[in-house]
């Protein structure tokens, strides 16, 4: 806000206040546009799939390969819970 109290729109936030907070909202166009974007990128595939989640059925015959996804999905775990922690 100017602190000039000649500066027109101070002139202006003093006469009528509420112009001036509405001055500061997106206009409906914007506020539309940020709307579909928002919704768009909230929005999940179907067939969303999770790293460490399931194992493929190949290299669920792979005993090495087993191993190494159970110590992986173990790591993702950990990780998951030290972020829920903070």
């Amino acid at each position: 806000m100017p602190t000039d109290p000649y500066h027109e729109v101070t002139k202006r936030f003093l006469k009528k206040p509420e112009s001036g907070l509405l001055d500061c909202f997106p206009s409906k166009v914007q506020a539309t546009k940020m709307i579909a974007v928002l919704d768009v990128l909230s929005n999940h595939s179907r067939d969303e799939e999770y790293i460490g989640d399931k194992i493929e059925s190949s290299w669920d015959e792979n005993p090495v390969i087993k191993a190494a996804f159970e110590r992986f999905k173990g790591n993702l775990k950990k990780l998951e819970e030290k972020i829920d922690e903070e």
